[in-house]
């Protein structure tokens, strides 16, 4: 599980990108904040207090076309983003469990940090990425809760997708963990981005923005 990380830095990020693998694809600006965005912040302590000491818990997911996993977990630990990374047959995902206050429940909004990744890795294809990000539990008529999908591109929010169409072309792996059914540091062939950013492999060749079929 991981926390929100403030000092996260984008231009760190094109920087490494830069370094280790060439220029990235796309270098747009980072879509400016929407001034409503901080005030559900805020809120929090009151919302966590008001369910006790078990803290709410999201799954967010980073959907990417770059089809070398072992690659995006490289990328991903020289800028200290430590998601667990594993590959698919569309592409390699990035994902974790996150803490959250009551806000994003309500609002529909997606946690700073998961938004910041998306921004981030967004930056790797012009063909960009999909952030999913779950609240998912058990009822009595079965699951309930909520899925969103929304596509960055160049670093900038460009749409919203449904999430049924979204997930009728991913691997049984993305689903199991997205419905927390799966921990992402467990799923088949997962990738530690520390881990992997340490290791002196040979460059990897370039194999960003599979185009789609």
């Amino acid at each position: 599980m991981t926390h929100p990380d403030d000092d996260f830095d984008l231009d760190a990020f094109d920087a490494a990108f830069a370094k280790e693998f060439g220029e990235p694809l796309a270098d747009e600006p980072e879509a400016p904040a929407d001034p409503g965005e901080e005030e559900p912040e805020e809120a929090a302590p009151a919302a966590k207090a008001a369910d006790g000491d078990e803290p709410r818990t999201l799954v967010a997911m980073v959907l990417t076309p770059v089809a070398d996993a072992q690659v995006l977990a490289k990328l991903m630990g020289l800028v200290k983003i430590t998601w667990p990374v594993f590959a698919t047959r569309t592409g390699a995902v990035a994902a974790t469990t996150l803490e959250v206050d009551e806000m994003p429940q309500l609002t529909g909004t997606a946690p700073p940090e998961a938004v910041k990744v998306a921004q981030a890795l967004s930056r790797t294809s012009e063909f960009g990425v999909v952030l999913l990000t779950s609240q998912v539990g058990q009822g009595e008529d079965g699951a309930t809760g909520q899925i969103q999908a929304t596509r960055y591109v160049g670093g900038k929010e460009v749409e919203t997708l449904s999430p049924g169409v979204v997930l009728a072309g991913v691997d049984e792996t993305v689903e199991k963990v997205l419905f927390s059914q799966l921990p992402p540091h467990e799923a088949q062939g997962a990738l530690d981005p520390t881990e992997a950013a340490q290791r002196e492999d040979p460059k990897p060749k370039r194999r960003w923005g599979r185009k789609p079929r």
